[in-house]
């Protein structure tokens, strides 16, 4: 009898591991279970506020804004009361809307949950569809790619570092450095974080903390060598506070289309 007690236990222990190798430990903050949440529930909803030309401005608390690198071309974009929104380009070579948080000075210990659904056309030679924002102290720029108009080029993603699991999907993480180029205070030299998901998706819920807290594990100021947009340069390599923190749609190289979020909810 305690022979059988024996193998049942080291069966048990068998299975256990087993278990855990197939399924990993998520990079998803708490063990508390969330709500599901109803994607088709929401809609556009309240006065539509059309906006045409680059623009920053505010809507239920949140901020938006969207502009146009280069000449040519048409856009336009409609903003709802409920904080959903929609937009069309024509023959753009770079497009960029963005809605969520922004703050006059650089903030920590946040939250960030972004929950949406989508829909698009239209054809594009690159372009991320996700999360991005901006860090200080060191300014960094930063992406969650949850989808894309043309498949991220790894050229433009730089070095892998690591990966995420979270939100049901893997996500490779890269680090890319961008020389003496343009960011919302003028131009200086910065390196750029992406969490790119391995397949996407136009629906669901993005644990952005769960990100930052990745990103603060994996770069914490060591020296590394990255590849750039002038070339490579060794650079201390370390993720700042976020001032920016936006659910973003990008679109360039003689881009047309449109993109409509039918639900969109973002918390801090």
């Amino acid at each position: 009898m305690k022979k059988l007690m024996c193998l049942s236990m080291a069966a048990l222990l068998f299975l256990a591991a087993a278990c855990k190798k197939d399924n990993p430990e998520k990079d998803t903050p708490g063990d508390k279970t969330e709500e599901p949440v109803d994607y088709d529930s929401m809609g556009h909803t309240g006065e539509a506020h059309s906006v045409i030309g680059n623009v920053d401005g505010r809507i239920d608390g949140l901020g938006y804004s969207f502009y146009q690198l280069g000449i040519g071309g048409s856009y336009s974009m409609d903003y709802y009361d409920n904080g959903t929104f929609s937009a069309q380009w024509t023959n753009v070579q770079n497009y960029l809307i963005e809605m969520g948080f922004s703050y006059e000075k650089a903030i920590g210990d946040k939250n960030y949950i972004a929950d949406y659904k989508y829909t698009k056309n239209g054809h594009a030679q690159y372009g991320y569809i996700g999360v991005h924002g901006w860090t200080e102290s060191p300014l960094t720029e930063f992406y969650i790619v949850d989808d894309w108009w043309a498949k991220p080029n790894p050229a433009y993603l730089g070095t892998k570092f690591g990966e995420i699991s979270v939100d049901d999907a893997t996500y490779d993480i890269y680090a890319f450095l961008r020389m003496n180029e343009p960011y919302p205070n003028g131009s200086d030299t910065f390196v750029q974080f992406f969490s790119v998901r391995r397949s996407s998706r136009q629906y669901g819920r993005i644990h952005i903390s769960s990100h930052f807290a990745k990103w603060n594990k994996l770069f914490t100021g060591q020296e590394v060598t990255l590849p750039g947009s002038k070339g490579e340069q060794k650079v201390n390599i370390q993720f700042g506070l976020p001032t920016d923190v936006r659910v973003f749609c990008e679109a360039g190289g003689n881009a047309s289309g449109s993109i409509d979020y039918s639900y969109f909810k973002m918390t801090e």
